[in-house]
């Protein structure tokens, strides 16, 4: 309700279909179908649950629909937040990329919220709180991130597909706003060349009236 609100103070004549729904949750399987098909029909989809049973039932639908998706989630005490993407054609699948940040951060420091489920945690009886400015900080990252994915083409602002933003001097973070950009694969190199096939098609049957 909040976002289609603040979607109406920005176009008043924005078309928005607002739907409560408790995602990868119990809910009816006519109403999870009809749910599923709606985000499949997206141009892109954005994940800002940072739930992981949430997030792997889009990659999922988006993954076999071909649909972009960019999700983001702000760290537990606030003293970072990540954003990342998968474009169909450009990056990796979705479950790939997220794959891929965890690997990194398996080479890092323990981070303080790795255990964490709410957006405060404890570190050394020193108290981090998560709060709306770094939700806003991120917001307004992930905005510039959204539109790059929707214009960029091939030659994109963004050239990883995520990134770890620090707003506190704390983890690996040096300083507020130190970015660290994360290492992530591609997308899978297409079928050869038709010209390839019919090469490769060429020769076979050659081997045949040998054999």
């Amino acid at each position: 309700d909040s976002v289609e609100n603040a979607i109406k103070l920005v176009q008043p004549h924005a078309d928005v279909v607002c739907r409560t729904f408790r995602f990868a949750g119990q809910e009816s399987s006519s109403s999870n179908t009809t749910l599923l098909e709606q985000i499949a029909a997206c141009d892109l989809v954005i994940d800002a649950t940072a739930s992981p049973k949430v997030f792997s039932s889009i990659a999922a639908i988006c993954t076999r629909r071909k649909v972009p998706v960019v999700w983001g989630e702000v760290f537990a005490g606030g003293i970072g937040a990540l954003m990342a993407r998968s474009l169909p054609g450009i990056d990796a699948e979705p479950l790939d990329i997220r794959s891929a940040i965890y690997a990194y951060l398996a080479g890092m420091p323990e981070a303080p919220f790795q255990h964490a489920q709410t957006y405060d945690t404890e570190v050394d009886d020193e108290v981090f709180v998560a709060g709306d400015a770094e939700v806003s900080a991120l917001a307004a990252s992930m905005s510039q991130f959204i539109i790059d994915a929707l214009v960029g083409g091939q030659v994109l602002r963004f050239p990883n597909a995520a990134y770890l933003i620090g707003y506190q001097k704390a983890w690996i973070f040096e300083a507020p706003f130190d970015t660290h950009p994360v290492p992530c694969p591609y997308a899978a190199e297409s079928s050869a060349a038709p010209s390839e096939t019919q090469a490769t098609a060429a020769a076979l049957g050659e081997l045949l009236l040998v054999f």
